[in-house]
């Protein structure tokens, strides 16, 4: 988007599109509104930035702001392992994906691979309601369980099928089931098990948005 909003603004198509701006359905409205909306500012000439470095610039807003929404979504009850963790292994891992030329599928199932790397996921309630309980119910298979993603990625029979699609292909699967969880969390494109584990992840998300859109 930024690449694009730069060019039309460099080009003889400059003034069109600026003038686009006052038609708020407009594609470069559109662009404009999503960067104020997390408060970034466009890219001008006058600016005196090089195209390269505003975009070095929006990297570190982006990351800064992202790595603040997920660790205030993150808790010490639902987060498989430590952010800290999670934020030294492939930072840039959605570049990998692309880098690799991953499939359109792998791409589209990243934001829940996210998701669950950093246990955003509400994947037990309690009575069809978010709880605090120490026990609460597998939105997939209605068991009571006391860590909902121990049970969702090794025990719970409704993934049976996605959980092999992983562990089946890990070189060496540590015995401990936290281990096991880091192992399958911290996969890199092109590894082994990595499809599967973004592919299992998507199922997951995908359950749990049902669950809890059917009990707004």
């Amino acid at each position: 988007m930024l690449s694009s909003r730069q060019a039309h603004i460099t080009s003889s198509y400059c003034m069109v599109f600026i003038g686009a701006h006052a038609c708020p359905s407009s594609w470069a409205s559109a662009g404009l509104a999503l960067l104020q909306s997390r408060g970034i500012a466009d890219f001008t000439l006058e600016s005196g930035l090089s195209y390269r470095a505003y975009r070095v610039s929006i990297s570190e807003q982006l990351w800064a702001m992202c790595f603040s929404l997920a660790s205030g979504c993150c808790s010490s009850k639902s987060l498989p392992f430590p952010i800290e963790f999670i934020v030294t292994q492939h930072v840039c891992i959605h570049s990998l994906v692309h880098s690799c030329g991953a499939a359109w599928a792998k791409h589209f199932g990243m934001k829940s691979w996210s998701r669950s790397r950093i246990g955003a996921n509400v994947l037990t309630p309690k009575g069809g309601r978010r709880s605090q309980a120490r026990l609460q119910e597998c939105t997939a298979c209605g068991s009571r369980v006391a860590d909902p993603y121990l049970h969702v990625w090794f025990y719970c029979a409704a993934w049976e099928t996605h959980r092999a699609s992983v562990l089946d292909l890990l070189p060496a699967c540590p015995v401990a089931a936290k281990d096991r969880m880091r192992a399958m969390m911290c996969l890199a494109p092109g590894d082994a098990g990595f499809e599967g584990s973004v592919a299992f992840s998507h199922a997951v998300d995908q359950c749990a948005s049902t669950f809890w859109k059917a009990h707004q």
